[in-house]
């Protein structure tokens, strides 16, 4: 593949480790990829409430702290592109709290996806990873915490309803499943109509007119969330990714299927590439 990578940690983020850099560096690395890491230095600043006071040295403790933590990263990420010899651009920034981080978006735009940590709960650093799906209009690809083997490309899971969504995510995700040794196409049967009787059909033959073989699946949900099934098919499977499409709506943002990737980012076990 070559190209570009975007990796984007923040100091706020449990999941934005110095393990992280390093993976997504020999990740980067393996594809041949540039690679920019934006750093979002999140600002603890004292309130000018009548408490604020009280809470000073607290705040002033935390602001310390994601000093010192994107110090690390950046150093982390430096010392990753000298010993792979990575083309690297680094990109830090202060963000005040609670603040929306637009600049994300806008630096993920003019890359092929972006990388993102995601610890299980953490509701914070989900919602910023939907913003990222739909402000930045590039694949977003989110590594679980606490998993620290390689990032390889040995086998890819693609989420299938032939929506707009997932055809999408399917187009975008081209690059990196064309790197992949063995692709599979999963529709989750839930009970929903589809217009033909094997929706993935048309998946596997788009995928094989690109030169890549792969083999459709149906998997029946009996009850279950359908990001539940999609999640635990692929890792069953012992998949290094699984892709899935992203889609909103005038009134609320909803994911493939239904809430389907929002359920895949509560407890992710295996890397995902969301697309909107």
């Amino acid at each position: 593949m070559t190209g570009s990578v975007h990796l984007h940690l923040s100091t706020a983020s449990m999941a934005s480790t110095t393990s992280l850099v390093e993976r997504s560096a020999a990740f980067s690395s393996m594809l041949g990829a540039h690679l920019e890491v934006s750093i979002a230095r999140v600002e603890a600043r004292v309130s000018s409430h009548w408490a604020g006071e009280h809470f000073a040295p607290v705040v002033l403790d935390a602001d310390v702290d994601s000093r010192s933590k994107a110090i690390r990263l950046a150093a982390a990420a430096r010392t990753a592109s000298e010993r792979l010899s990575l083309p690297l651009a680094l990109n830090e920034y202060a963000l005040s709290h609670c603040t929306v981080d637009r600049r994300a978006a806008i630096i993920a735009r003019c890359h092929d996806f972006t990388m993102m940590g995601l610890a299980g709960g953490d509701s914070d650093g989900r919602r910023a990873i939907e913003d990222l799906v739909f402000a930045s209009g590039r694949p977003v690809m989110i590594l679980p915490d606490g998993v620290v083997a390689p990032l390889t490309l040995g086998r890819v899971t693609i989420a299938w309803d032939h929506s707009e969504a997932a055809a999408r995510a399917l187009a975008l995700g081209l690059p990196l499943i064309r790197e992949a040794r063995r692709v599979d196409v999963v529709t989750v049967d839930a009970g929903q109509r589809f217009a033909s009787g094997n929706p993935a059909a048309a998946a596997v033959a788009y995928l094989a007119r690109h030169g890549i073989k792969a083999a459709d699946r149906t998997v029946q949900a009996q009850g279950r969330k359908v990001g539940r099934v999609l999640m635990e098919t692929a890792e069953a499977a012992g998949s290094s990714l699984l892709v899935a499409g992203a889609y909103n709506t005038p009134r609320t943002r909803e994911l493939l299927f239904g809430g389907v990737t929002r359920s895949l980012l509560e407890r992710p076990r295996v890397p995902l590439l969301v697309a909107n």
